[in-house]
């Protein structure tokens, strides 16, 4: 081990054996593996040793007083044969063709490797299944959704059990055994190597890449690199081959330690797909560990070639690329140097001839927009639109304004996600490509000048999902005034419209009404036929002073004679309030419960769903109640008295307390008409408010808007 450098010392951070062992860790560096852990360790000699360094138990009373108590598990030199050969980890997706071919490779040079092959599930999963029953030599894992390589590449390791590990992509095939990277790695200084890689249009040791700074990643961007002699200052690949890797390996053939990967850490899981590998290159480099590029003949490799057959996936994957590039600069070159990689590349697909031919063929037929994708209802509902038009067959384009976000993870492979600011306005528009906004400012500031930027062809339209108020506008005039340089408005249902009318005029005549939609498979309703004593009855959202939910405490107080429970879910600004209005005799019957994070549940253990808001858009919550079979009781407000029409929902006009308690008390006594309305509910959900239908309506705004 290397001696602690300076004199300054290692502040733990805990009183405990992690504390102590963070300490030492962080300080001793790739060496450690060999002399420091009770487990094996691969040494420089090519054997393979129970270490002599016993397992210590750090037992800490305070931070100044640390005792160590040692116990060994071997006699001293115990040893066993080191393996001949690294485990071979290999991720696929779609193409069997491809895969079967990478297997019969490794079979041929690599015969003693255990291969452990992870399926991200796709169209080509069948195949592969299929392809798995030739192999049973290989250990396979199936999984029932695209988890994106590192995380695919994070859980095969953890099944691996050798001391090395090759990562082989799946439309790679191994033409050697490796010799000149399993030699490179008997070096306990050395975190990984990779072979040369053969392909038609880069250079052998194109394995190995200079670090990533923003100007060699705009000059590859660019496609200058060759042009420009490949100067380090500028180009991210080696004139010839490295000495020494000051940037990071290539994943698509990588053999790496697994006792460099105990110390760096696994896959950062962010990088969907590429750049996993060049940020724990970096994290591996930091922690003083070196990166061999070995010349050997190592892989013959088609980049690309599981989605090279899709233009979809193809694109998916050149955006995954992007993205990544901003994420890699961001995290280790600061926030500074990813934004101005965005506006540069932007700028360089406006005037690269090749950029623009490359845009316009792979236009998207509709471009959203959204600030960012954390939860919330408008953002779910730009999720599922998303989704669904491209599992519809469109060609979607996602573009994130300001951030990614939770919901980031829900969004479908085939949709192309971009997070680009608002002033970086790509000049992407095909010949039918519609831009649908929302209407918070940066969105309609980059819907206008989008639109300028792609005219004439281009066409936008904005997406009112925003409650009118009712004594008040409630967008800004310069707001207003460019929606209306739009080429037309989506509300939520004609009252929507009408309400948002009332106080400032948001189109020129031009608009269409697309209610939003939900997927109803995840609230049928409850199958058992069982009466509740005392029925339950629940609302569902923030606890906001526009919701009114005292209105709702006071209505219940008053059918104190009756009974029922009343549970509140959600939290926000007005809880105390609601509190303060529940009467001391009913507070085991209205209970305040928290946040909902299964909406599904709370409604299938209901019997009444309820909301007293005084003005909303179109609340989610009420379509799910009614999906799920519950009778549903709301104030008639903007879209709720068409989703309600028909009898299916009560309507409460005026939104009062004499009007709630007349609605009610014959709701709480008549199981029956529970039962009746809550069936007319479902049964209009089902005809007209489900994702399946919105998808339509926009594919028909998209048809009628270029008509025009």
């Amino acid at each position: 081990m290397r001696p602690f450098e300076g004199s300054g010392g290692r502040r733990i951070p805990a009183p405990s054996h992690r504390g102590l062992g963070w300490a030492i860790l962080s300080q001793a560096g790739p060496r450690l593996w060999r002399y420091g852990r009770g487990t094996p360790g691969w040494t420089s000699d090519g054997t393979t040793h129970w270490l002599q360094a016993p397992v210590c138990d750090w037992v800490a009373s305070d931070f100044g007083s640390i005792r160590r108590r040692t116990r060994s598990h071997t006699s001293k030199g115990a040893s066993v044969k080191r393996p001949t050969s690294p485990d071979v980890l290999i991720v696929s997706y779609r193409r069997a063709d491809l895969l079967q071919r990478c297997l019969e490779s490794v079979e041929r040079h690599l015969p003693d490797s255990t291969v452990y092959v992870w399926d991200n599930a796709s169209d080509g999963s069948p195949d592969i299944r299929r392809l798995s029953t030739t192999r049973p030599e290989v250990r396979w894992t199936f999984h029932d959704e695209n988890i994106g390589f590192a995380a695919a590449v994070n859980r095969l390791v953890r099944m691996s059990d050798s001391p090395t590990f090759f990562l082989l992509n799946p439309d790679a095939e191994l033409v050697s055994d490796l010799t000149g990277c399993r030699e490179a790695l008997r070096s306990a200084d050395v975190a990984a190597a990779a072979p040369w890689i053969a392909d038609e249009r880069h250079r052998p040791w194109d394995n190995a890449h200079r670090e990533p700074t923003l100007l060699r990643q705009l000059v590859n961007y660019a496609g200058w690199e060759d042009r420009l002699g490949r100067l380090s200052v500028l180009s991210m690949a080696y004139a010839r081959q490295p000495h020494e890797v000051n940037g990071y390996l290539t994943g698509a053939g990588l053999l790496i330690s697994r006792a460099a990967w105990f110390f760096v850490g696994e896959f950062d899981e962010r990088y969907f797909l590429y750049g996993e590998e060049a940020d724990w290159c970096r994290r591996a480099r930091s922690q003083g560990y070196t990166l061999a590029s070995v010349p050997e003949k190592g892989i013959v490799h088609r980049a690309a070639g599981t989605v090279s057959d899709v233009a979809a996936a193809t694109s998916r994957s050149a955006t995954l690329l992007q993205e990544n590039r901003v994420r890699y600069l961001t995290i280790h070159h600061g926030r500074a140097s990813g934004r101005a990689f965005e506006i540069s590349t932007a700028a360089i697909d406006r005037l690269q001839p090749s950029k623009r031919r490359v845009r316009r063929a792979s236009a998207a037929d509709f471009v959203i927009t959204s600030p960012t994708l954390s939860f919330g209802g408008a953002e779910r509902q730009r999720v599922a639109l998303a989704n669904g038009l491209a599992a519809a067959g469109e060609k979607v384009t996602l573009r994130l304004l300001q951030a990614e976000g939770d919901l980031r993870e829900h969004v479908a492979p085939n949709v192309d996600v971009r997070v680009a600011p608002y002033h970086s306005v790509a000049r992407d528009a095909g010949a039918r490509t519609l831009l649908i906004t929302g209407t918070t400012r940066i969105e309609l500031a980059y819907g206008a000048a989008w639109r300028a930027a792609n005219a004439p062809r281009a066409r936008w339209v904005v997406a009112n999902h925003h409650y009118a108020a009712p004594d008040s506008p409630v967008f800004r005039s310069g707001d207003s005034a460019l929606m209306r340089l739009a080429d037309g408005m989506i509300y939520l249902a004609e009252g929507h419209r009408r309400d948002h009318a009332v106080h400032q005029k948001l189109d020129r005549g031009r608009y269409w009404v697309v209610p939003n939609g939900i997927d109803p498979s995840g609230f049928e309703p409850e199958s058992t036929e069982e009466e509740r004593t005392a029925p339950t009855v629940v609302s569902i959202g923030r606890l906001a002073d526009f919701k009114q939910v005292p209105l709702l405490v006071r209505a219940l107080s008053r059918l104190e004679h009756l009974q029922w429970v009343f549970d509140i879910w959600g939290d926000g600004p007005d809880r105390d309030t609601i509190r303060a209005a529940i009467p001391a005799s009913l507070t085991e019957r209205i209970r305040l419960r928290g946040w909902c994070t299964d909406v599904a549940g709370v409604l299938a253990g209901a019997d009444l769903f309820c909301t007293s808001s005084r003005f909303e858009a179109q609340p989610m919550t009420i379509l799910e109640a009614m999906a799920a079979g519950l009778p549903v009781a709301s104030s008639a407000v903007a879209s709720v008295p068409e989703v309600l029409h028909g009898g299916a929902g009560v309507l409460v006009e005026p939104n009062t307390v004499d009007a709630w308690v007349a609605a009610l008390e014959p709701l709480l006594r008549d199981d029956g008409a529970r039962r009746r309305i809550g069936d007319a509910g479902r049964a209009r959900v089902l005809d007209r408010y489900t994702e399946a239908v919105m998808i339509d309506k926009y594919r028909n705004v998209r048809d009628e808007v270029f008509a025009r």
